[in-house]
C-alpha cells in the first residue's frame, strides 16, 4: 500500500494486486479519491497461471510498456 502511495503521489500510473478483492476494492476508491491513477487485479502471484495472467493484463492496460515491476 505504501509504494503504491508514493508512486501514485509522484504521478506514477500503477498497476497494484491482491489477493483479497474486498481489500483492494476499498484500496482503490480510496486511491480514487485522493486523485491517483492506480488500477488493481485480485490475483495470487504465487500461482504461476496468475502470475502470467497478471503480466498480460498490465501489459495491456500500459500499451506493453512497464518501467517498474
Amino acid at each position: 500500500r505504501a509504494i503504491v502511495e508514493e508512486l501514485a503521489g509522484m504521478g506514477a500510473l500503477v498497476h497494484t494486486c491482491s489477493r483479497n478483492e474486498q481489500e483492494l476494492g476499498s484500496c482503490l476508491n480510496e486511491w480514487k479519491q485522493l486523485g491517483y491513477h492506480v488500477s488493481g487485479s485480485a490475483s495470487d502471484v504465487s500461482l504461476r497461471h496468475e502470475r502470467e495472467k497478471l503480466m498480460a493484463e498490465t501489459a495491456t492496460i500500459f500499451g506493453g510498456k512497464l518501467n517498474i515491476l
